[in-house]
């Protein structure tokens, strides 16, 4: 790992400690406490069996001590319980504040940057990269203080007891964090291989699942078929390259705790014999065993901590993945932006606004100049319709306004550029409807009430019978409770648009920008949204994109995109 990656899991390490910083401390404080509570229940034990054997004390006296054991596992237990939870609350708290951030972040890009990252390595990023982060805040902290702190306090403790078991632990112990060192290097860069090939494999297979009818359609599907399987192939030989190492360290780990153990006990052992060693007459046997009941819960720690260092290797491999892919992003206050979104979106306050563009260029798929030097000022409330041929801008002229599509020049939105506003904003002032507009899986209502999810059912249906929704839902199945299936499969083109509109009716935006909104349906119902939507429009700036001059004619102002300029017609 490079310093440059050890300062990207650094800077994102700090900011997501920061989101659920006391569900962290509560879990590893309790975790600590629950290996501390050990030091009772071995000394507690050792003294029992000590007067048991040693003096042959009744066991009837030793009820009390027996009861005080019992309350100690109680709480060790307790204790342990609040450190699973705490850790449980602190990743889940991550893991949705990351989600939420990593979501907002993609919203905020442009097309191009869509264009050259696969939807599935985009998808696995949020859903699986960010999963890979549970186990470093809900077991590897606290394993980790557990490491530093338990085997020296122990360690301690048990030089008072003889030095000579000290002196056994402080050779053996530390070869164990010696061998993780070695074994975690190897362990980061074949885990970072695995996530890479994993990532890639999510992107493969989400691709050529979308476009599986058009493989089928030219006979490529057995190509296909075959690139999955050697991506397939590569992630399961990473994946076993990753878990050969974890055995074998795991191998070596218990090897030398072995080795630690035995020497102590074997000490102990042959100085009671009388072989090794020297004991005053004050260390009786409940000594020797409250040393062998501890010595193990000195290598404990570093074992677990052995166990749960591959998944740090899991956790930086992912960090370095979505830094890849997102690069340095800011944890957003889920809470506050829910609140936030929800006044915005309910606002009655929104008011029709001032649109400007000045010095506006704009350039094609081809590299080739669709606009050039445009300077145009439609004022608060005005209607504007543009009329164009095909490819000639039009779409891509809303869509530069939307931020969708970059562009050179200056467009300005109630004096305020909008290059500098930020997305939630922006979207709050205008509303956009593309030529395809997208349906997911899910009932009309659903579909519709994406636009706002604070709007109600009567809201929702008032907005459908505007849009006409309602005239062919009630010949589906379910009527607005029918599910569609993913891109609206299920009802055809134009109904689409209806549902795009209907969504417009729920929103409350100051601008409305329309891409052919009407384009698939027939005279009558086009008369009839058209309407509808210059009804809703009346206090609003609208700038509506057709090829039909009779649309065009209904609305004030006409303009026409042609020779790279638009021009008052």
């Amino acid at each position: 790992m490079n310093i440059n990656d050890k300062s990207i899991i650094k800077t994102w390490t700090k900011m997501l400690i920061k989101v659920s910083k006391k569900h962290i401390f509560i879990s590893a404080i309790s975790n600590l406490l629950a290996s501390i509570s050990i030091l009772l229940q071995a000394w507690i034990i050792a003294d029992i069996l000590n007067q048991s054997i040693i003096f042959n004390i009744d066991k009837g006296y030793l009820f009390y001590k027996f009861l005080i054991l019992l309350i100690i596992f109680f709480l060790k237990s307790l204790m342990l319980y609040i450190s699973d939870i705490y850790g449980y609350l602190a990743t889940k708290k991550i893991k949705t504040y990351l989600r939420f951030s990593l979501f907002k972040n993609m919203m905020n890009r442009n097309s191009a940057w869509f264009s050259t990252h696969e939807s599935g390595k985009l998808v696995n990023s949020i859903i699986d990269q960010v999963s890979n982060l549970d186990n470093f805040f809900s077991r590897y902290i606290q394993a980790m203080i557990n490491a530093m702190v338990i085997p020296i306090a122990f360690i301690f403790i048990l030089f008072f007891l003889d030095y000579k078991i000290g002196i056994i632990l402080l050779v053996t112990v530390p070869l164990i964090p010696i061998f993780m060192v070695f074994i975690g290097y190897g362990t980061e860069k074949i885990s970072q291989k695995q996530l890479d090939s994993l990532s890639k494999l999510s992107g493969i297979f989400a691709d050529r699942l979308r476009g599986l009818s058009t493989l089928k359609l030219f006979g490529r599907e057995h190509d296909e078929v075959e690139k999955i399987f050697l991506a397939s192939e590569t992630v399961r030989n990473n994946t076993m390259k990753v878990l050969k190492v974890a055995f074998l360290s795991s191998a070596t780990l218990e090897f030398f705790s072995a080795i630690g153990i035995a020497l102590v006990a074997i000490y102990i052992g042959f100085s009671y014999l009388g072989v090794l060693g020297y004991y005053k007459n004050d260390f009786d046997l409940r000594y020797g065993i409250f040393c062998l009941l501890i010595v193990p819960e000195i290598y404990n720690p570093l074992r677990q901590f052995a166990i749960y260092y591959h998944d740090k290797a899991i956790y930086n491999a992912s960090l370095i993945e979505l830094n890849k892919i997102f690069g340095h992003i800011n944890i957003t206050n889920l809470n506050r932006i829910i609140e936030d979104k929800k006044i915005q979106i309910n606002s009655n306050n929104i008011s029709n606004c001032k649109l400007e563009i000045k010095n506006f260029s704009i350039l094609g798929n081809n590299s080739n100049t669709l606009l050039e030097n445009i300077n145009l000022t439609v004022f608060r409330g005005q209607h504007l319709a543009i009329l164009g041929k095909s490819g000639i801008g039009k779409s891509s002229f809303l869509e530069s306004i939307a931020k969708i599509k970059s562009y050179n020049g200056n467009i300005y939105i109630d004096n305020e550029d909008i290059s500098n506003m930020q997305n939630d904003y922006l979207y709050n002032k205008l509303y956009m409807i593309g030529q395809k507009p997208f349906l997911f899986s899910g009932s009309l209502i659903d579909n519709i009430k994406i636009a706002n999810i604070n709007a109600n059912k009567n809201e929702i249906m008032k907005a459908a019978e505007l849009a006409f929704v309602t005239s062919f839902a009630k010949n589906l199945p379910n009527g607005m409770d029918t599910i569609l299936g993913q891109n609206g499969k299920g009802i055809s083109g134009g109904q689409a648009q209806r549902l795009a509109i209907a969504r417009l009716f729920i929103r409350n935006p100051s601008l409305v920008l329309l891409d052919e909104p009407t384009s698939h349906l027939d005279e009558e119902t086009e008369f009839n949204i058209i309407n509808s939507i210059l009804s809703f429009c009346k206090n609003k700036t609208l700038i509506l994109v057709t090829h039909s001059e009779n649309i065009a004619k209904r609305l004030p102002l006409i303009y026409s995109i042609s020779n790279k300029s638009i021009k008052s017609i």
